[in-house]
């Protein structure tokens, strides 16, 4: 596996590396998830790139063009397939009729392959490709990445994919005069909060805001405007969930809210890995004493202590784990060797992002017994 993964780096294609961020970020397997972060992170060094602006690089185009379209000749005709915002392709003749199917004896400019042919690869990659930006760009949200603006107009107004995706999200600029939050309208002109057309100083930044910063008033006026252009988001933004702490806890170490409460192994195993948590190498016996996130912007790692389990065998029954303190810190865990958690340097809370802490907790909450 990890020859296979260093075969992907050193080929170094977008395409292979985008395998491989994928690899390194989907359903693998722990330690192959980490081994394809590691290939990843140096073929980002050897660009001279951070690793995710490696990835803003390869996002695939899948044969469109700057605006999301493809052009085929049919007989005296054109037909022009368009990615649409959700990942809808649509047919469309010159008298801008919408078409069921691709003609036939449509052609391109390129014979491999076929109009057809290239039509059904493209359905079948785009639901991939939109969910691994989609989650691409969660993680950007939770660790505050942000992109100057010219950057950020060439990637999600003039790339085929992230412009599919730019118009379902509420995004945030700032700039010399002062702050905005603003969308991508359905023409790819910028509007604010309301509707009103903007346009952005050359100098501004742009990130994707988590709601954990907006007052009430102000996401309930977002959810509004999303429910009445009939906008789905790719990932909950609007309408996700925030744990901000009291200022009590914001003067502590750790987060001690879930110490004694007990939660499902197979959680630990299923639903914490599908957010991005590792599970600690494993001690004597194979047991594991806790579970971290490392969120990659923000260079901060949350660890999740609990009593030791055996996270083998049959997972068929649940076996109730008593949950420990949460704490941070700032680095990623080391799984080279057997980790002793005392040799990291812990973080007040008060000094971790806002965002991270609400993220840590919501992802904890999600495999909390509901009757406690």
């Amino acid at each position: 596996a990890q020859a296979a993964l260093g075969l992907l780096a050193r080929r170094a294609t977008d395409s292979a590396l985008h395998d491989l961020d994928d690899i390194a970020h989907g359903n693998a397997s722990p330690a192959f998830a980490e081994m394809a972060r590691q290939e990843f992170a140096k073929a980002a060094t050897a660009r001279g790139l951070s690793t995710e602006q490696l990835a803003d690089r390869i996002v695939p185009m899948l044969g469109l063009d700057t605006t999301g379209a493809r052009v085929f000749s049919a007989g005296k005709k054109q037909v022009r397939a368009i990615l649409r915002a959700g990942g809808k392709i649509e047919l469309r003749d010159d008298d801008g009729k919408i078409l069921r199917s691709m003609p036939k004896g449509a052609i391109s400019d390129s014979t491999v392959p076929s109009p057809s042919e290239w039509l059904k690869e493209i359905k079948k990659r785009l639901k991939g490709v939109l969910a691994h930006q989609a989650n691409r760009l969660e993680r950007a949200m939770i660790g505050g990445r942000s992109w100057p603006y010219p950057e950020w107009s060439t990637l999600f107004l003039q790339h085929p994919i992230l412009r599919t995706l730019a118009p379902l999200l509420v995004w945030h600029a700032e700039s010399a005069g002062g702050p905005m939050l603003f969308r991508v309208a359905e023409d790819y002109t910028l509007a604010d909060i309301d509707d009103r057309e903007i346009t952005l100083a050359g100098d501004a930044v742009i990130h994707i805001p988590h709601p954990i910063s907006w007052t009430q008033e102000i996401r309930d006026r977002w959810r509004q405007l999303l429910i009445d252009y009939a906008i789905e988001q790719p990932f909950p933004q609007i309408e996700r969930e925030v744990y901000p702490l009291s200022a009590s806890e914001q003067a502590e170490p750790s987060i001690m809210r879930y110490v004694n409460t007990a939660v499902d192994r197979r959680l630990l195993r299923g639903h914490l890995k599908r957010r991005g948590w590792l599970m600690g190498v494993p001690g004597g016996g194979g047991s594991v004493d806790f579970h971290y996130r490392y969120f990659e912007d923000g260079k901060v790692s949350a660890v999740l202590l609990h009593e030791p389990v055996f996270m083998g065998g049959d997972f068929s029954i649940g076996e109730m784990v008593p949950l420990a303190n949460i704490v941070f810190v700032p680095e990623s865990i080391d799984r080279t060797s057997q980790t002793d958690l005392s040799q990291y340097r812990t973080l007040m809370l008060g000094d971790v992002s806002p965002t991270i802490v609400s993220e840590t907790i919501r992802d904890v909450e999600k495999i909390r017994p509901t009757s406690e």
